[in-house]
């Protein structure tokens, strides 16, 4: 197994619905990545939802991860912060409130 990948991730949209956007930063060690995309017609906490997945998606091989959402309103508003992923891959990491 590979070592520690940091997941750094936002996501937002204007109107809920509507337009938003999602982004990911993926650290290891000195490398970094960064990853976004975006949809006409979404919400916020799809968005959000949405960066984490991509991000470990993202991911070339088996990894230990920790998934951090950035500290903006819309990562506080979330309830769900990384806890979809965290669940997929089996693992779970509550972010600090």
């Amino acid at each position: 197994m590979a070592g520690k990948v940091t997941l750094y991730t936002d996501g937002a949209c204007k109107g809920n619905p509507g337009p938003g956007g999602w982004g990911v930063v993926l650290r290891y060690g000195d490398n970094r990545k960064t990853l976004h995309g975006g949809e006409a017609q979404t919400t916020n906490n799809r968005m959000e939802l949405m960066a984490a997945i991509r991000g470990l998606e993202a991911l070339k091989r088996p990894a230990r991860w920790n998934c951090s959402p950035i500290p903006s309103m819309s990562a506080k508003a979330s309830p769900n912060g990384c806890r979809a992923g965290s669940a997929m891959a089996g693992r779970h990491r509550r972010r600090s409130q």
